[in-house]
């Protein structure tokens, strides 16, 4: 009496979880995107520039951003007046890594379109391609997790890296 059975979930299970959360991230993903193509789209066309043409500068400034922004933030925490400031700053991160991971899509679908030498009218396309592409690999149970980890080294922490040298890049030009 007391003691607590935990019942394993069965692989057949754990691919229904997996692929209801896939179809969840598939909608959140295309909301957010279509707001992004539609209100913003010279910002993002400037984004996947940069992530393509300056990955190596990219890349250190969005491990940089990834890596200083939670320490600066919880050592912020401790102190009265840094800890709005914190809190703040901690949501607007969430916010911008949520992004980078979408616009992060985009620029592997444009990667993937260009590596086939596609021509595309839209970045819908690209967007699109990256979308499917990406649900589907990273929904594999044998090599998912891998080319994730590959994914967020090879494509977000640069496109988080090319967002704050975009938006940089437009505040010194106002």
């Amino acid at each position: 009496h007391g003691t607590k059975q935990f019942v394993k979930l069965s692989t057949t299970d754990d691919f229904y979880v997996r692929a209801r959360e896939a179809v969840y991230g598939i909608a959140s993903v295309l909301v957010t995107g279509a707001l992004l193509l539609f209100f913003f789209r010279r910002k993002v066309e400037g984004v996947v520039e940069i992530t393509l043409k300056q990955w190596n500068t990219s890349f250190g400034t969005g491990f940089v951003i990834l890596i200083v922004v939670p320490v600066v933030c919880f050592m912020l925490i401790f102190s009265l007046v840094g800890m709005p400031l914190a809190l703040l700053t901690m949501a607007l991160y969430g916010s911008l890594l949520y992004v980078s991971w979408v616009m992060a899509i985009l620029v592997f679908g444009v990667m993937a379109m260009n590596w086939l030498k596609q021509k595309y009218s839209s970045l819908w396309v690209p967007f699109l391609v990256g979308l499917i592409v990406s649900t589907i690999i990273f929904i594999s149970p044998a090599i998912g997790s891998s080319l994730r980890f590959i994914f967020v080294l090879g494509v977000f922490i640069p496109t988080i890296g090319s967002m704050f040298t975009w938006y940089k890049k437009a505040l010194t030009n106002v």
